[in-house]
């Protein structure tokens, strides 16, 4: 995972580590039974953190979309929770460089992110 080793390096890790965690202790809350049922939580919690990680610089926001896509479990949180990622991983991309050599692999992993995001709604549409 690449992110930045600035000034904010150090907070951005522990802030991402952290809502890493987070994401995922609401997330073994979301499969039955019915009064454990988190999904709309969960959903918020990913709102958020991508709204707070779109503040990042593109590495970190980068960076930030590929650990909460891989922590999604499969199931039907999945394609609602990749929609909103994606939308972090678009906004990763348009701050990026592709002329950097700095920016490629936070460019790579963006792009895959949106290309699971993308994969999972045309199964999604199938249905």
């Amino acid at each position: 995972m690449l992110l930045q080793d600035g000034p904010g390096g150090a907070f951005w890790r522990r802030c991402l580590g952290a809502s890493v965690r987070l994401l995922r202790a609401i997330i073994c809350l979301c499969p039955p039974p019915d009064v454990l049922k988190a999904d709309a939580m969960a959903l918020q919690l990913i709102g958020t953190l991508c709204t707070a990680a779109g503040a990042a610089p593109g590495p970190s926001s980068a960076a930030a979309a590929v650990a909460l896509a891989s922590t999604l479990p499969r199931g039907p949180l999945r394609a609602p929770a990749l929609r909103r990622i994606a939308g972090l991983a678009e906004l990763a991309v348009s701050k990026l460089q592709a002329d950097n050599p700095m920016h490629l692999k936070a460019l790579e992993q963006a792009r895959a992110v949106i290309a699971e995001a993308k994969a999972c709604q045309k199964l999604e549409e199938q249905k």
